[in-house]
């Protein structure tokens, strides 16, 4: 399941990079239905689905956070 997951991590990466969004969906969809519909045999365990495209128009991008306010230095006591 973690392989899946990382694999699934690094094509949405590499889709971006090449222009193209993507989302990771893993309870959205039905799995019994998504494996009747591709057709995807019983002994498979489905991780996520990620449906790939050209978005309509991108997100804004969220300021970004300092690094004090997410690393913690030696301790997380201050």
């Amino acid at each position: 399941m973690t392989d899946g997951a990382l694999a699934a991590e690094n094509l949405m990466l590499a889709a971006r990079a090449l222009g193209y969004g993507t989302g990771f969906f893993t309870t959205f969809f039905p799995e019994a239905r998504m494996k009747a519909f591709f057709q995807i045999p019983d002994r498979y365990k489905l991780v996520c689905f990620t449906p790939i495209g050209v978005p309509e128009e991108w997100p804004t991008t969220p300021e970004k956070k300092s690094l004090d306010g997410i690393v913690v230095y030696e301790s997380f006591r201050r």
